[in-house]
């Protein structure tokens, strides 16, 4: 019998036990945890879950997670779902949820689905169950929860008799059993459902309807933190946007903070629903600060009575909203790293004040940078397991204890969670794996007061959770909000799986402060200036104060002291700008680094080695264009110094809306070990490529360029392909093409009309001054597409004009945005917008035209810049230039390759008019052949091998 065979024969059973106790089971006597012991735990164990936990005996490797106590005590509602489902190896992310109820209260209720859908919006659940075995109904969690519309979430609903239908049965079975989520089912359904729709999004409720947590989450505390900010304003006009920047940031933070503690059932639940003025706030905040410590809770300006604090009107309509009665919010279910997420983008933003008005802005710094793009898990994850988690592989926590892992540049702090997770999960599985056979443990042993047993399991008390943080984690950022916002992140993991009751045990109650202090472990300072910059005292105290120099000895001292740090892990920042004795003062540390480079991540990967101890360990994420760059040859050789290990090319596929080409690094701070180096192409988390290259191979390149496919044989025909060659740039030339339109550019100045209007463009000529203009899209190989062209006014009031005359003579033009080289000659005079390059040279125009569209130079051209599959894939002039050209090439090859160059555009030209069938397929072959020849020509004249030219058409 099949597993669904077994299945469907297992609820059988209980269908007729059912029916014929029905009277019994239907009644209002029969409870929830009847159902749930009698049926609905015999239901998911049919679908082939282990509900009962028969093998699966570990409790921190469970794949069904049962809420056994119905609520707290003092709470006022369930925090829990009844019936979480994991997927192993993964116990962290929910798949989906299930919720219980006894028959005789009826499923369709609006709290019900409201519960239901609340727990699966949160926890990024796209499908839940709401079931009393009596009914299944399968509920849309993608939608915000609204108590007035929760029943838009119903999706589908069953009776216990439908179990007997085989279709119908087989509908539940391949959505929600085991076999079936093992498969990613829920995704695959869920992704071909249409968005939610209904009057609460017809009302648009939810400013837009469907909405991912992270993003309507971000939307409602940006929301809250323009509401407060003017609150606040209301109440002390004197208020400047650097003080209500932090006010509003520490206000939102204990909000937060306190709901979660509310949700975790670590308090009860009589605080932020109950609270009618700022002085209850406040008054609680002093409570909690004797009972958590920490800098959520540290006292503030805003705890001072001369702070007049927000108007209460507003106050209390947000408390209100996001107290649990009310909210959408369930922070139980909210993920740490999602929340990360929220608030790294939250930092953003500032609170700018004027005498009158209050508005939020974003910071100049993020705006030039395009946005903040938080570094997705996935990546966090594997950069975290592969350098933390390989070092403390096999160690006891006490070796463990005296490691230090940082993040140099820790914004909200997604990675160092994630070292902190890492962390937790190891401690959880040695004490586990080591404690199997106990029950408690000898006072004198070295592991008394790090494990207690609670509730059949061996859990990681708050003492050493606590020393965890204190002893391993270490950050810097600049921003003073960043560092309160990961120390923040920073808590809520550490109590992650607390609740009133283990914060409050016999090891527990041993410390009289919940939360450490992490003031000397998360430091506000600038991660690449030390104080020495001040000695010549060029800055004035606002510039001094942005500036925020720190010295990691002074910081730091017992970490720099013994050598520095274990691990350096993160997302240094890209893009970001310095002042000029900041750089030049950085560039005298590290003059490895070209004067040209104005990325700042480089710095960040030089500054980490410098802070590593021997043999610690780097993980970055960082743009890719430093593989292959001109500038960063002497970046790339000061690398190429170090144990590379690992170094993954992600192209442009990790950070959402954001076309930017990453990739990640992983070295060891010592000498190189092993001279090969794994490396891989990933697209869209799929394994493309890998390789081992020989770090020898990178460093022969005369610019050090780390080519990810270079394997000897390829290295070997690179080698042929330059030799008795000059670099394209020596005989030819290339342009860009015109750049029409910036405000406040040209002469006169462009105003933000004309770019809008796009003033200068035009379908039709007008006037002399307009000229015929081709875009990238008229470019191809071989070919110009002239069918659609337009005409710009051509002048100084451009942004870029271009050079005229090159436009006005012969040249080659080559499209900009493409994955492969795509050029065409034009002796037309045709004017070229900025998606076109314009090269001219003085050798052949049809000799170079043929080497530029041959196979061997888009190879040669791939291999250097792959561009290949991406999004917006652009053609680099730094390495058409480099491309070798024959310095003495027999005369005779390149006549032939110059004629059947122009053979093949007069075909390609007569192929665009072709009227006839036969026409178009015979000069379609003749194009193809004529194509291969020129092919034979470039191989003969490089003097390929069979052997290399197989290398060269495989790729």
């Amino acid at each position: 019998m099949t597993s669904f065979d077994l299945a469907y024969e297992a609820v059988g059973i209980l269908v007729r036990r059912f029916e014929k106790g029905i009277k019994h089971y239907t009644s209002p006597q029969y409870q929830e945890s009847e159902a749930r012991q009698d049926f609905i735990d015999d239901f998911f164990t049919a679908l082939g879950w282990d509900v009962r936990h028969r093998e699966q005996q570990n409790p921190y490797e469970q794949e069904v997670k049962i809420e056994k106590s119905q609520r707290q005590q003092e709470s006022k509602a369930q925090k829990r779902a009844d019936y979480a489902f994991y997927m192993a190896p993964n116990f962290k992310d929910e798949r989906f949820f299930a919720e219980a109820k006894k028959p005789s209260v009826g499923l369709r209720h609006p709290d019900h689905y409201f519960q239901t859908i609340r727990y699966g919006y949160n926890a990024n659940v796209p499908l839940s169950v709401l079931t009393d075995f009596e009914e299944f109904h399968i509920i849309d969690c993608r939608i915000k929860p609204d108590i007035r519309y929760v029943f838009n979430g119903q999706h589908k609903e069953y009776r216990y008799t439908d179990y007997l239908d085989k279709e119908k049965f087989a509908e539940i079975y391949w959505l929600f059993s085991r076999e079936a989520v093992a498969n990613s089912s829920l995704e695959t359904y869920a992704s071909a459902l249409p968005k939610p729709k209904g009057k609460a999004v017809q009302k648009a409720l939810f400013k837009g309807g469907y909405k991912p947590i992270d993003e309507d989450f971000l939307e409602y505390i940006d929301g809250i933190r323009e509401d407060l900010a003017k609150a606040f304003k209301r109440n002390d006009e004197a208020l400047n946007g650097e003080e209500l920047t932090e006010a509003v940031q520490r206000t939102i933070d204990r909000l937060v903070f306190i709901r979660f503690l509310e949700d975790k059932l670590i308090e009860p639940e009589n605080h932020v629903s109950e609270w009618t003025s700022w002085k209850d706030f406040v008054g609680d905040c002093r409570k909690l600060d004797a009972k958590y410590n920490g800098v959520v809770f540290k006292k503030h300006f805003i705890d001072d009575q001369k702070f007049s604090g927000a108007e209460e009107i507003t106050f209390k309509r947000i408390c209100s909203d996001i107290s649990n009665l009310n909210s959408p919010y369930q922070f139980n279910y909210l993920p740490i790293h999602i929340l990360g997420s929220i608030y790294e983008r939250f930092l953003g933003k500032v609170v700018v004040s004027t005498a009158k008005r209050v508005t939020i802005e974003v910071k100049p710094e993020v705006r030039k940078a395009g946005g903040v793009y938080y570094t997705p898990k996935y990546i966090v994850d594997y950069i975290v397991g592969n350098t933390v988690g390989k070092q403390i592989e096999g160690k006891a926590p006490k070796e463990i204890s005296e490691m230090r892992f940082a993040d140099i540049a820790c914004g909200s702090g997604s990675f160092l969670i994630g070292v902190y997770d890492l962390l937790l999960e190891y401690h959880k599985k040695y004490y586990n794996d080591k404690l199997s056979d106990k029950k408690e443990i000898d006072k004198r042993s070295e592991d008394f007061g790090n494990a207690e047993y609670l509730d059949g399991q061996w859990i990681l008390t708050l003492k050493l959770k606590q020393n965890i943080l204190l002893k391993n984690i270490y950050g810097v950022d600049i921003d003073a909000q960043a560092v309160e916002v990961t120390q923040l992140s920073l808590f809520l993991k550490m109590l992650e799986d607390e609740t009133l009751s283990t914060t409050q045990t016999r090891q527990g109650a041993i410390f009289s402060k919940v939360l450490p202090d992490l003031t000397k472990n998360i430091v506000c300072g600038n991660s690449l200036v030390g104080t020495d910059i001040l000695n010549e005292k060029l800055f004035s105290f606002e510039e001094e104060k942005g500036l925020n120099p720190m010295d990691y000895e002074s910081a730091f001292p017992e970490v720099i002291g013994k050598g520095g740090f274990d691990s350096i892990v993160g997302n240094p920042p890209w893009g970001a700008e310095f002042d000029s004795y900041s750089k030049k003062y950085l560039l005298t540390l590290f003059p490895w680094i070209n004067t040209k480079v104005k990325d700042s991540y480089s710095f960040f990967v030089s500054k980490a080695l410098k802070l590593l101890s021997t043999g610690g360990q780097l993980g970055y994420i960082t743009p890719n264009t430093w593989l292959l760059i001109n500038t960063a040859v002497d970046f790339r050789r000061e690398i190429l110094k170090k144990d590379i290990k690992e170094i993954i090319d992600y192209g442009d596929g990790v950070f959402k809306d954001a076309t930017v080409e990453s990739c990640t690094v992983i070295l060891r701070n010592r000498k190189i070990e092993k001279n090969v180096i794994q490396v891989k192409r990933i697209k869209k988390n799929i394994l493309v490529f890998e390789n081992g290259v020989d770090v020898r191979l990178w460093e022969k390149d005369e610019l050090c360029r780390i080519i990810l496919e270079l394997n000897p044989a390829i290295q070997k025909l690179k080698e042929k392909c330059y030799l008795n060659t000059n670099s394209f740039a020596v005989d030819s030339e290339i342009i860009w093409g015109i750049k029409p339109y910036q405000v406040g550019y040209g002469e006169p100045p462009q105003t933000k009309k004309i770019l809008e209007e796009r003033s200068y463009h035009s379908e039709h000529k007008i006037g002399k001054e307009w000229k015929p203009l081709l875009v990238g899209s008229n470019v191809n190989r071989y070919e110009l597409d002239t069918t659609k062209i337009q005409y710009i006014k051509y002048g100084k009031w451009l942004m870029y004009p271009s050079n005229e005359s090159k436009m006005l003579g012969r040249k080659i033009l080559l499209r900009q945005t493409s994955d492969k080289i795509r050029a065409i000659i034009d002796d037309k005079q045709y004017y070229c917008q900025n998606s076109v390059f314009i090269i001219t040279t003085k050798l052949d125009y049809h000799y170079i035209l043929g080497l530029l569209n041959s196979k061997l130079f888009n190879f040669l051209y791939k291999l250097l810049n792959p561009q290949q599959g991406k999004v917006f894939a652009e053609i680099k002039p730094s390495v058409i230039k480099s491309l070798p050209v024959k310095t003495s090439p027999k005369k005779q090859l390149v006549e032939k390759v110059s004629d059947l160059v122009k053979q093949l555009v007069e075909a390609k030209s007569l192929l665009q008019v072709a009227k006839t069938s036969r026409d178009s397929d015979y000069l379609q072959n003749k194009c193809i052949a004529l194509d291969r020849q020129i092919d034979v020509l470039v191989y003969q004249l490089y003097e390929l091998t069979p052997n290399d030219i197989a290398i060269i058409e495989k790729v």
